[in-house]
């Protein structure tokens, strides 16, 4: 994923949700951050947000209201200008399943 954010500034780059098909939450996903940012700092926090599944996801119809998620935070070192990168994998709370993923920042 590819994200261009502020020097400085912190800002979501993702977030992330596992709802049941019929919109009830799947509780909170577990989120290890595995190469951290050189240049800044990664962060996580719940919230609610809206989803956005795409229309063949049997969850689409969970798009129209907002639902549990972890929210990840990106905030650079002040002043730096210049690529980022990072890292984490995270796991559902209702299957043994894990996934990772990997941020290119581009900060401005």
């Amino acid at each position: 994923m590819v994200t261009t954010i502020v020097s400085g500034e912190r800002q979501r780059i993702d977030f992330i949700s596992v709802l049941n098909p019929d919109c009830t939450t799947a509780g909170y996903v577990t989120v290890r951050i595995i190469t951290p940012p050189v240049h800044g700092e990664l962060t996580t926090e719940r919230g609610l947000e809206y989803t956005s599944y795409p229309k063949n996801n049997q969850r689409y119809q969970c798009n129209v209201r907002k639902s549990p998620v972890t929210n990840v935070y990106y905030k650079s070192t002040l002043g730096y200008v210049g690529e980022d990168t990072a890292t984490i994998e995270w796991a559902s709370p209702i299957i043994a399943m894990t996934r990772t993923a990997i941020y290119t920042i581009t900060v401005k």
